[in-house]
């Protein structure tokens, strides 16, 4: 929105720079999001540094990484930003796993059927 990034169309948008992760700040127009707390909530129980703000397109290509959260696909790593390779990495992976086990750990024992 305004020439900065906001969400993708039914995801939230974060990238990781220098070691913080960073996502647009919900002063903007994008959905809070239940997936999108809960992975800020997993960085910050892992000492990621997280930063919320405003980012142009830009600083997502010149990530280090870059991942997208929904429920359906909880933790998802962003292969490309118009056609600059930003991929996952350590982060990523790292709050994916955790999220992973979260889901487990609350709702492993539930009835699937």
């Amino acid at each position: 929105m305004d020439g900065a990034v906001a969400e993708g169309a039914t995801s939230n948008v974060f990238f990781v720079a220098d070691g913080t992760l960073k996502t647009p700040s919900l002063a903007g127009a994008i959905l809070p999001g239940v997936t999108r707390a809960v992975a800020l909530e997993l960085a910050a129980e892992r000492g990621v540094p997280v930063e919320t703000g405003t980012y142009d397109v830009d600083a997502v290509r010149a990530a280090d990484e870059a991942f997208l959260t929904n429920t359906t696909w909880e933790v998802r790593p962003v292969a490309t930003v118009d056609g600059v390779a930003v991929g996952g990495g350590p982060v990523t992976s790292a709050l994916a796993a955790a999220f992973d086990r979260r889901v487990e750990a609350c709702y492993g024992d539930a009835d699937r059927s």
